[in-house]
């Protein structure tokens, strides 16, 4: 299955990159742990980093609209930090 390579590429990649599944169905987050049972051999990584390489990346990570978004966000985000936290006072998350 496609999604368990590249869970597999993701856990090979780092030691320290820990995989979250996002799903709402429980099919699909058992076929996702089935990358466990995947494994991903030097070789193979270094195949994949080769060609990787070879592609050329472009236009943005993000639409312009969501960058303006994320920079307001981090900003707010950010001068929250600053101040000392209300009593009984809860972050709101962020959807």
């Amino acid at each position: 299955m496609p999604a368990q390579v590249v869970v597999a590429w993701l856990r090979a990649t780092e030691s320290w990159i820990v995989p979250v599944f996002g799903t709402r169905k429980l099919e699909r987050f058992e076929e996702n742990l089935g990358a466990l049972n995947v494994s991903i051999t030097t070789e193979v990584m270094r195949e994949i980093k080769k060609r990787s390489a070879e592609i050329a990346v472009q236009g943005e990570r993000y639409p312009h609209r969501y960058l303006n978004f994320r920079v307001v966000v981090l900003s707010i985000l950010k001068s929250r930090k600053s101040k000392p936290a209300k009593k009984g006072w809860k972050r709101p998350l962020l959807r």
